[in-house]
């Protein structure tokens, strides 16, 4: 038997494109992610002359580990209403699947967003 590899090309995009539309059905609004464990504190700057909200998660292990140094992912804007809980849960499926290795995620809101 011989296979037609000029149909397999457009029958992938043609899979793609119906799973891609099936995911993008109307449906109700998913689930918020869960806000993974973190450490919130507020910091005055004398040099920006502001406060900022920091949110900072640390991978497993982190605690039980002193003296390890670890990558840091920065996060210039976000909050826990919006990017931190997925990119922190992102990071901390990764981390625990071995994907990456264990790093911290640091989160700063911009002035707008902390209240004064």
């Amino acid at each position: 038997m011989t296979t037609d590899h000029r149909l397999a090309i457009p029958a992938l995009a043609l899979l793609l494109t119906t799973s891609t539309l099936a995911a993008q059905a109307p449906s109700s609004d998913p689930a918020p992610d869960p806000i993974p464990p973190h450490q919130s504190f507020t910091i005055e700057s004398k040099v920006l002359a502001e406060r900022r909200l920091v949110n900072v998660y640390t991978p497993p292990g982190y605690a039980a580990s002193p003296g390890v140094a670890y990558p840091v992912l920065y996060m210039l804007d976000g909050g826990l209403e919006e990017d931190f809980p997925h990119v922190v849960n992102t990071v901390d499926s990764l981390i625990k699947l071995k994907v990456i290795r264990p790093v911290w995620s640091w989160e700063s809101r911009t002035p707008s967003d902390v209240a004064t």
